[in-house]
């Protein structure tokens, strides 16, 4: 039936063939075009498990794919590239009994060919935030194209006035407002559109998203790491490919199709700082999920790499490896967390984790570290080194001025700015010239409209002006060159979670604006606690010539843990980057 549907919605594919391929132009419907495809490669995995048949509907993956990338250069708006980036997640997942995932796996199984784990792990990456990648292609060909400053000020004008009108239609629904964000959409389009006929590089670099493969992983990666690609299903089959130094492989989890009644008792178990055998109870059930059948792989790592979008909220430092006996008491210290013997750090893909790694050509800073306190309470203040609800905060004060006393005493060049100097304009001032960015403030996630989630500086209160917050939507058209970003703030890794993209927060969209490393909570933290995790942080690198920012958030992690914190004031706290 696929075919045939496949047939009539083609000017052009004639071939009766069930195993002829057609062609990625001529169709009338393109929705249409590609659900039938992907039904076609479904079927044709599930005739046998024959090589032949296997290799048929990987080649029918492989087509639509290729239209995929056809398709998304005739679209503009972000729905429909979000719309793609779902497509691309059903096809690897797979909505029936095989996703391109399995198939690959199975003709690895049958053949032992690497060029199959290679495929496997090439449909991995075109799932993981794959509308993250092309915003950071086209934001690439922008810097690098030779467009004309002035048509570069126009777009910028344009993607702010969109951001303005879609941040008031979410919340106003008038329709004055609503012809004003199709006018500003229409006008970007049109302006883009023109840009791309008149600037051949830009067209050329938008599009190139190119992913990396398995050797230029492993070409980065340290002995000792390991990097973890989740692929999660609801159905049977999830899996996870495993690429050290030296080896490569693709395995299979349980069965998994209720993951979420093992994730939703660990996360609430977390959040309401439950005694230790309930938590340990639900977050050991989660550790034989989501981690116990890839030990066995792992005797000889110590450092993770995790590229999960769908587990971006759930911190696997506090999965505990084997439950305590009941005499235990409340003794947290005594558990066995996977974060004591792993340093773990986070990525939305491989792809963007490799481009971390690579050596950024960096730019004269002028200051080594700025950080921005702007509910310390007390007057308003600014330091700065010389080299030779009630909405207070108390305790990030003391944060920021440990952190300033640090560089002080490593004789770097820091500016810390206190209450109402701590303003947003200030911010998006200093932030061009600092390596290190560091927030200790309010933050608050918006799970309807990510573009509204925000982060609090001086004159932005409770009610509802919000012309001294930032919001998320203002950072993407921010320009950094940070080598670290610390969101020392609550839910500042919280937002939308988006099939195929991952959850869309404050942390996404400094990512995207240039940071490279961010340090970011995933829940509401506490004050004092948050306070000492961060000053612990920051002794481990500030004045080191090497450093390794996750060992050093291991390490801090390490301090709250050994005086018997409860998780939920250490765990949230996780690390974006290299």
């Amino acid at each position: 039936m696929a075919h045939k549907g496949l047939m009539a919605n083609s000017r052009f594919f004639r071939d009766t063939n069930v195993y002829a391929l057609p062609p990625t132009q001529g169709y009338y419907n393109p929705l249409f075009f590609h659900t039938l495809l992907m039904n076609k490669a479904v079927a044709l995995s599930n005739l046998s498990t024959s090589i032949k048949d296997l290799k048929a509907s990987l080649d029918h993956f492989w087509v639509a794919d290729n239209f995929l990338k056809q398709y998304r250069k005739s679209i503009f708006r972000k729905q429909d590239q979000l719309l793609i980036a779902r497509w691309i997640n059903q096809a690897i997942v797979g909505n029936r009994k095989r996703g391109v995932i399995n198939v690959c796996k199975e003709l690895y199984r049958k053949t032992q060919q690497k060029k199959y784990l290679e495929q496997a792990f090439y449909f991995m990456e075109r799932g993981n935030a794959s509308y993250l990648m092309s915003s950071l292609a086209e934001a690439n060909a922008k810097k690098f194209a030779g467009i004309p400053p002035k048509f570069l000020k126009q777009e910028l004008s344009l993607r702010k006035s969109i951001a303005k009108y879609q941040n008031l239609a979410s919340v106003e629904t008038k329709s004055a407002l609503q012809d004003s964000l199709i006018k500003y959409n229409q006008l970007y389009e049109k302006l883009i559109h023109r840009l791309e006929q008149k600037y051949p590089k830009y067209a050329q670099l938008k599009f190139d998203t190119k992913q990396i493969n398995i050797a230029q992983v492993k070409k980065h990666m340290k002995h000792g790491e390991a990097l973890l690609t989740y692929v999660l299903s609801s159905k049977k089959n999830s899996h996870v490919l495993l690429i050290t130094k030296k080896t490569t492989q693709l395995l299979s989890l349980p069965f998994t199709s209720k993951l979420n009644n093992y994730i939703t008792p660990y996360y609430n178990e977390l959040q309401s700082e439950a005694r230790l055998q309930p938590f340990a109870q639900a977050s050991h059930r989660l550790y034989q999920v989501l981690f116990q059948p890839l030990e066995k792989h792992l005797e000889d790592i110590h450092k993770l790499i995790i590229v999960a979008p769908y587990l971006e909220s759930t911190p696997f430092e506090a999965l505990v490896t084997k439950l305590p006996p009941k005499s235990l008491g409340d003794d947290f210290n005594r558990l066995d967390y996977l974060g004591n013997r792993f340093q773990i750090s986070y990525h939305y893909s491989a792809t963007l984790w490799h481009h971390s790694q690579l050596e950024v050509e960096a730019k004269p800073q002028k200051l080594n570290l700025v950080a921005f306190a702007p509910f310390s309470g007390g007057e308003g203040s600014t330091h700065r080194t010389k080299r030779g609800l009630g909405l207070n905060l108390p305790e990030s004060k003391v944060e920021v001025s440990s952190i300033f006393n640090l560089c002080k005493a490593n004789k770097l060049i820091a500016e810390v700015s206190l209450s109402s100097t701590a303003t947003k304009e200030r911010f998006i001032q200093q932030i061009k010239q600092s390596n290190i960015i560091h927030v200790a403030s309010h933050s608050e996630a918006n799970r309807r409209n990510s573009g509204l989630a925000k982060i609090r500086f001086a004159g932005c209160g409770n009610g509802p002006d919000l012309s001294g917050c930032l919001l998320a939507s203002e950072v993407y058209n921010l320009e950094l060159n940070a080598d670290l970003l610390v969101l020392s703030s609550c839910e500042s890794g919280v937002g939308k979670l988006v099939e195929g993209e991952g959850v869309f927060s404050l942390a996404r969209s400094f990512l995207y604006a240039g940071a490279r490393n961010i340090v970011f909570s995933l829940w509401e933290v506490d004050d004092a606690y948050t306070r000492e995790l961060m000053v612990a942080f920051y002794k481990q690198f500030l004045g080191k010539k090497s450093i390794n920012y996750t060992k050093a958030l291991q390490v801090a992690q390490q301090k709250l843990v050994q005086q018997g914190v409860h998780p939920k004031h250490w765990a949230g706290i996780v690390m974006i980057g290299k």
